[in-house]
């Protein structure tokens, strides 16, 4: 009904807030949700309570860090999901995690423009739009007058990534889908080939932009944030039931 309806978009929205300022741990089931805003369902509303009730099981939820005498460690992790929401969508999903002395700073999980026909075809789109966040953070910190490295290291856990920025496969497929003309090409190879930009390859288990782009299930849910954060995730309860909200059983099956 048209309360239900007022109550879900209002729900949300303070979701969104926080996925995008401080929870970076719900920003991938909070998109999901926003997904369903033009035409919500029971579901759908039942999915933002149970999120919601995440956020207050973890209230105690904070990012920080010792500060440091040394040049700044800045990591750039880039993912994506290949037609991941298969159920609503076709579209692959891109997310982006930067930190800075092993402290999130900034990180995006958002749904790719279009639909694209393979997975290596979604990593790179995915890595031009982590080059696009690792040049506005190094902006932000030159106008703040802080140190940062100036090469961007992007990790990536899919291997044909690199090869296709660094032009390293003269018969490589991927020419048949991907136009070289396109300015977000360009850019990302002029970037590797002036030396601006390296792409890197990471285990899968140690992306840390792996939590921004797929519904996963709870114990692994938990130990990617644990690996973002450093620290042991702290529940207000003794048992860990509502953690399940935010796993595959509630928004990603």
């Amino acid at each position: 009904n048209t309360e239900e309806v007022k109550q879900f978009r209002s729900l949300v929205g303070s979701l969104g807030f926080y996925s995008v300022s401080l929870r970076y741990d719900i920003s991938r089931s909070v998109c999901r949700v926003q997904q369903m805003q033009s035409e919500p369902t029971e579901g759908a509303l039942d999915a933002a309570i149970r999120i919601a009730a995440y956020v207050g099981c973890t209230a105690d939820f904070k990012i920080g860090g010792a500060v440091v005498n040394h040049l700044n460690d800045v990591e750039y992790f880039t993912d994506s999901d290949h037609a991941g929401d298969a159920g609503l969508t076709y579209r692959s999903h891109t997310g982006i995690m930067v930190t800075l002395n092993n402290i999130p700073i900034q990180w995006k999980s958002q749904q790719q423009p279009k639909t694209v026909l393979s997975p290596a075809e979604a990593e790179i789109f995915a890595c031009s739009e982590g080059l696009k966040q690792a040049n506005w953070v190094r902006w932000i910190a030159r106008d703040l007058q802080i140190k940062f490295p100036s090469v961007a290291v992007l990790q990536v856990d899919n291997d044909q990534v690199r090869s296709f920025v660094n032009a390293t496969c003269a018969k490589s497929r991927l020419r048949t889908v991907i136009s070289m003309r396109w300015a977000w090409v360009q850019e990302l190879r002029q970037s590797a080939e002036d030396g601006s930009c390296v792409i890197r390859h990471v285990k899968t288990v140690n992306n840390k932009a792996d939590i921004m782009t797929k519904c996963l299930e709870a114990k692994e849910f938990k130990r990617q944030v644990e690996q973002v954060q450093g620290t042991k995730l702290k529940f207000k309860r003794k048992d860990e039931v509502l953690l399940m909200t935010i796993g595959n059983g509630l928004i990603g099956g």
